[in-house]
C-alpha cells in the first residue's frame, strides 16, 4: 500500500496552502548588485541575509509555509519564522546548468545531504521540475 505524505503542517485549517518562497540565491544577488552598482560577487553575504531576513519578519505570518534556502535563510533567518508556519527546502541549486540548445538541467545540491536535511527538519522538500 502506498502511504501518502501528511501536508497539514504546511496547510491552514481548510487545507489551503500558501507558501511563500524566499529560496533565490543568485537571482537575487544579480538584483542586488544592479541596485548597489556592484557585480552578483560583491554582494556582502550579510546584504542577502538583511533582505531575507526583512521579507520573512514582514510576510511570513501570512503564510501557511515558507520555502527557504540553506545559503542564506538557514539558520540565519529562522528565528524570524512564526512558529505554526511550516518550513520547505529546495534540493536543487540555485543556478542550472545548460543541457542543450536553450534548455536547462537540474543540478541537485552538493554537499547537502539527507543526514543535513534531516538535522534542518523541515517539514517538506521542493524538487523544481522543468516541463517542456
Amino acid at each position: 500500500m502506498r502511504q501518502t505524505a501528511d501536508l497539514s503542517p504546511l496547510a491552514d485549517a481548510q487545507g489551503h496552502l500558501r507558501i511563500l518562497t524566499i529560496d533565490a540565491r543568485a537571482a537575487l544577488r544579480k538584483a542586488i548588485a544592479e541596485v548597489t552598482a556592484t557585480t552578483a560577487d560583491e554582494v556582502p553575504r550579510r546584504e542577502v541575509i538583511a533582505f531575507k531576513r526583512a521579507v520573512l519578519q514582514n510576510l511570513a505570518s501570512l503564510a501557511t509555509a515558507v520555502l527557504i534556502d540553506d545559503d542564506y535563510c538557514y539558520p540565519d533567518c529562522m528565528d524570524v519564522i512564526p512558529k505554526g508556519v511550516g518550513v520547505l527546502f529546495p534540493a536543487e541549486e540555485s543556478d542550472y546548468e545548460r543541457a542543450g540548445t536553450n534548455e536547462l538541467e537540474y543540478k541537485e545540491r552538493i554537499g547537502w545531504n539527507e543526514a543535513d536535511v534531516m538535522k534542518a527538519k523541515p517539514h517538506g522538500v521542493k524538487f523544481l521540475v522543468h516541463y517542456r
